[in-house]
């Protein structure tokens, strides 16, 4: 049975709070992704939420807001929905389910 370690990014890119909506937009065109965990620092990478190429549309764009100075902490998801490495695909599957997460973390 394939666990969530066998699919998983291994060392996904991160951004933290007080970064820019722009800077954190701008990666995820540069490496396609449509999500980054949010983490403390980049040293410890406690994480602390998600944001996701939607949050930025509707929480920046959308009210007019200055993406150079927008700053992530406004626009994340915080308390995500985790698994861990060792949990089957199917476990994770399911949660996905059960929480309406139809995409998962970053690429």
């Amino acid at each position: 049975m394939k666990k969530v370690q066998d699919v998983m990014s291994k060392d996904p890119f991160c951004c933290t709070s007080d970064q820019t909506v722009q800077e954190v937009a701008k990666t995820l065109c540069d490496q396609n992704i449509g999500s980054v965990p949010v983490v403390d620092d980049h040293q410890s990478k406690r994480l602390q939420g998600v944001v996701t190429d939607r949050n930025l549309c509707c929480t920046v764009i959308a009210n007019g807001k200055e993406p150079r100075s927008a700053k992530v902490r406004d626009s994340m998801s915080t308390n995500p929905v985790t698994c861990k490495t060792q949990d089957s695909l199917e476990d994770c599957l399911r949660l996905m389910q059960q929480h309406k997460i139809r995409r998962a973390g970053s690429g």
